[in-house]
C-alpha cells in the first residue's frame, strides 16, 4: 500500500507532511504542559480530499 515513487504521492499530502514536521519541529520539547492530540488545522484542511471514509 502506498504511491510507490515519491514523485507520484500527491502535492496535498506532501505539503501537509511539510506543515506537520514543522509543528513537531517547533515544539519538539520533551515535556510540554499541553497534551499534543490535534493536527495543525492546515494539515487537516490539506488532508482531507485524501481522507477514506
Amino acid at each position: 500500500a502506498g504511491y510507490g515513487a515519491a514523485a507520484s504521492v500527491p502535492a496535498g499530502i506532501k505539503a501537509g507532511m511539510k506543515l506537520l514536521i514543522g509543528h513537531w519541529h517547533e515544539h519538539r520539547q520533551a515535556v510540554t504542559p499541553v497534551s499534543m492530540s490535534e493536527l495543525p488545522q492546515g494539515v487537516v484542511s490539506l488532508w482531507w480530499p485524501f481522507k477514506s471514509f
